[in-house]
């Protein structure tokens, strides 16, 4: 399973190489990841609560723009306020009808409860 090549070097011929050169390349990008997340809380509350409050919006407004096109509310206003309802109240899902809707609603939840 060795080739000797030109240079007098020894290398592989198995599939095992690039598998562990993935492992080495997914490790690196977690701890990449990780220090980049560590650093956002280092930063302490003054910088946490605007960032958390930037991202509440973002997934409000994302969100309000997809129960607009499933839901087919009558306006914009009411999608914006059904999504607000539904990151801060779980329990105005509970009528929900139809499966997408019912994923929608839940996504938008699990992202509220992430945030609040």
């Amino acid at each position: 399973n060795y080739v000797t090549n030109k240079g007098m070097q020894i290398t592989s011929t198995n599939s095992n190489t690039s598998s562990s050169n993935n492992n080495k390349i997914l490790k690196y990008i977690y701890s990449y990841i990780k220090y980049k997340f560590n650093n956002l809380f280092a930063h302490g509350l003054i910088f946490i609560i605007p960032l958390l409050t930037i991202i509440s919006v973002f997934i409000i407004l994302i969100f309000s723009v997809i129960y607009y096109y499933i839901e087919e509310t009558d306006n914009y206003e009411d999608a914006l306020w059904q999504t607000f309802t539904r990151i801060l109240n779980p329990c105005a899902a509970a009528d929900v009808e139809g499966l997408k809707n019912r994923i929608t609603s839940g996504i938008v939840i699990l992202c509220g409860l992430v945030i609040v």
